[in-house]
């Protein structure tokens, strides 16, 4: 499919501004475009979970809980530019530096707005995830009730999260080749997290109660509403 057409001058001459702005009767696609595919062989999202979880009354009225989530991607996605060129040279540490998007003889060339990609959705199956939970509760007669856990996670994957193709390819942090990413650490997830609640509870008769309620939460790592906790090591 073609997506963001605009400034490719191998599909049509040179047009005016003016020309531009023409109707839709006589108008003509600008003079850019992206492609967006799929490989054949691609599958739908696939992902292994395994849930694992005891429950344990313990002295003082405490009660605790030990979770352990694994998961493993079978099929997960990531973005390949069928349109990246070479690397133009190498950096003084041995990585590949890649100057442009294609040259004369590739489908999608544009001397003048290099980065036009061919945009492509394949598979991989090397992300995983681990998270181990403790947590202990205990609630009072007098209407209080409790909770403290923590929580580690360690998760791995080829591809950070949006929902753009070209996007999704040229923001994504890669050391080497950006159309083969290497396993690295994901970009959301707390990998410590400690989450502490209290709420009361005070019933002034059969139909009336008034609540009040605490909730801490301190975390270490990238979260899906903000960020924080960047790992890359080669960008800042």
């Amino acid at each position: 499919m073609i997506s963001n057409p605009g400034q490719n001058p191998n599909l049509y001459p040179a047009i005016s501004e003016a020309a531009s702005k023409k109707t839709s009767d006589d108008a003509i696609l600008q003079q850019s475009f992206d492609l967006n595919a799929v490989d054949p062989d691609f599958k739908w999202p696939q992902v292994w979970n395994t849930n694992l979880a005891i429950d344990k009354k313990l002295p003082a009225g405490f009660m605790g809980t030990l979770e352990f989530l694994y998961g493993k991607d079978i099929n997960a996605i990531f973005m390949r530019n069928a349109d990246l060129d070479k690397p133009v040279r190498t950096l003084a540490d041995g990585r590949p530096y890649y100057g442009g998007f294609g040259d004369a003889s590739e489908l999608n060339y544009d001397p003048f707005n290099e980065g036009n990609g061919i945009y492509v959705l394949d598979n991989t199956d090397e992300g995983w995830n681990f998270n181990v939970t403790a947590q202990l509760r205990k609630s009072f007669d007098f209407g209080l009730h409790t909770s403290l856990a923590y929580s580690f996670l360690e998760a791995k994957n080829n591809l950070k999260s949006t929902e753009i193709a070209s996007v999704l390819w040229q923001n994504q942090p890669v050391q080497g080749d950006p159309n083969k990413p290497k396993l690295s650490y994901s970009e959301f997830g707390n990998r410590h997290r400690i989450v502490g609640a209290a709420n009361y509870k005070c019933n002034w008769s059969p139909n009336t109660s008034t609540s009040f309620g605490l909730f801490l939460e301190v975390a270490d790592g990238n979260r899906f509403a903000g960020a924080g906790g960047n790992r890359y090591s080669y960008i800042y």
